[in-house]
């Protein structure tokens, strides 16, 4: 009985031939009941958010711990790996160096994982410093030449209209490229060409990486740069994390710039990154 009396008052239940107060009275109390409702939903939220995120860095931690643990392996395989080179016979010498090859990109492959995991807790910072580019593109084609020469690929430098010297950080550009180079040696097959690149623009300068390899599917591009999307067309895209485009993104963002890519099916790509010229003062007229 008391409850039925109660719910006369709801505002649906409620006539209109009521005294004025009485209706004033049950908006009210609905409005009441409605406001500790939404806290409460709220508070249930933001306990949900709390929980995401405590699960999202046990799971950074986790996934840091194990790839510094597995990088220390990698780096004394590599450093073996160096003194078999300096060591032994010119066959020996060739396979030598591409075990340290190997190992550097696993490791090179856990950094990104690294990163993506933890990409909110700890954004990349640029450490800015002069770099020629020029050096930097003949340093990443010298890098992969060996790979390159055992799946019949040639990688060429186009630097003629680069700025001698910009600011930026080389470190982070250097892994951009090497993460492009990469992903072009997949995806371009036997007797295909890879140009590495640098120009000056009004506004910016752009690096690129363009091969002659397998291209990607308009539907593959509008995300291309999302994190473990890989190239569906590519017979080994199983094997890979899909994280070196989303890396070479957050690189090109971190320098106040983009990465975009152009493709078509069949013919090759072009990766771009763009970023605001910056000069060294000393390079100033």
């Amino acid at each position: 009985m008391v409850a039925a009396e109660y719910f006369r008052w709801l505002p649906h239940r409620v006539a209109y031939s009521r005294p004025p107060d009485r209706q004033l009275a049950t908006v009210l109390m609905v409005g009441i009941y409605l406001a500790v409702f939404g806290w409460l939903v709220a508070y249930v939220v933001r306990l949900m958010q709390r929980a995401r995120a405590l699960a999202q860095e046990v799971r950074a931690d986790a996934v840091r711990s194990l790839a510094h643990d597995l990088k220390n392996a990698l780096f004394a395989i590599s450093g073996y790996a160096d003194m078999i080179t300096a060591e032994s016979q010119p066959t020996s010498r060739a396979h030598a160096q591409r075990i340290g090859f190997l190992a550097s990109e696993t490791a090179a492959l856990l950094t990104n994982m690294i990163d993506a995991t933890s990409a909110e807790a700890r954004p990349l910072i640029v450490r800015e410093e002069t770099v020629a580019p020029a050096e930097l593109l003949r340093k990443v084609q010298r890098w992969f030449d060996g790979a390159a020469s055992d799946l019949g690929v040639t990688i060429t430098v186009s630097a003629t209209d680069a700025p001698k010297f910009c600011l930026a950080d080389g470190a982070l550009l250097e892994r951009a490229l090497n993460n492009l180079v990469n992903n072009a040696l997949r995806h371009t097959s036997t007797g295909g060409h890879i140009e590495l690149g640098c120009r000056a623009e009004d506004e910016s300068i752009v690096w690129w990486v363009r091969d002659t390899g397998q291209g990607i599917h308009p539907d593959l591009l509008r995300r291309i740069f999302v994190p473990f999307v890989s190239g569906v067309s590519s017979p080994t895209a199983g094997q890979h994390s899909g994280l070196g485009l989303y890396i070479v993104q957050r690189i090109a963002e971190a320098h106040g710039g983009e990465a975009s890519v152009e493709s078509v099916l069949g013919r090759g790509s072009c990766f771009t990154i763009r970023f605001p010229p910056r000069l060294p003062q000393t390079s100033l007229p």
